[in-house]
């Protein structure tokens, strides 16, 4: 009686159908898993942030900030008063408008004193108030 032998299969043609099986079988359980949904769909919003564009605002992201300000919440700086330049670096760029664009017309180091006299207004990522000598990023500024 003749022995049943498994038919030979080329080495390269073994390899060729395990990467075809990973490359099918790692989509398929990060689809299950779970993983592939959106970092939202995982996690509750923040219920007390408002929305406008269907997405929640990340707690003390610039949006966040901007919102608070819009609906009468205390935002540091304040309107009006004073706040402090408050920069690791050299210094920090104060712009033309609010918006990363705006050209560069001072540069404030850190601890100089400056009046906030508007704003905020969200643009490029930066929430941005607009001070005596032109708009500054949030990032720079607290109150003094």
């Amino acid at each position: 009686m003749p022995r049943l032998q498994a038919p030979r299969v080329p080495p390269t043609v073994a390899v060729a159908g395990l990467v075809l099986a990973v490359l099918v079988l790692v989509p398929l359980v990060h689809l299950v898993s779970g993983a592939g949904r959106p970092a939202a769909a995982q996690r509750p919003p923040a219920a007390h942030l408002p929305t406008t564009n269907g997405t929640q605002a990340k707690a003390g992201s610039p949006q966040a900030i901007a919102i608070a300000a819009v609906q009468g919440k205390q935002v540091s700086p304040l309107v009006g008063h004073d706040a402090t330049v408050h920069v690791p670096g050299n210094c920090a760029n104060v712009h033309a408008s609010a918006s990363l664009q705006g050209g560069v017309v001072a540069c404030l180091y850190d601890g100089t004193t400056i009046h906030v006299d508007g704003g905020p207004v969200y643009a490029d990522g930066f929430l941005w108030w607009h001070t005596s000598k032109g708009w500054m990023a949030h990032d720079f500024l607290v109150a003094p």
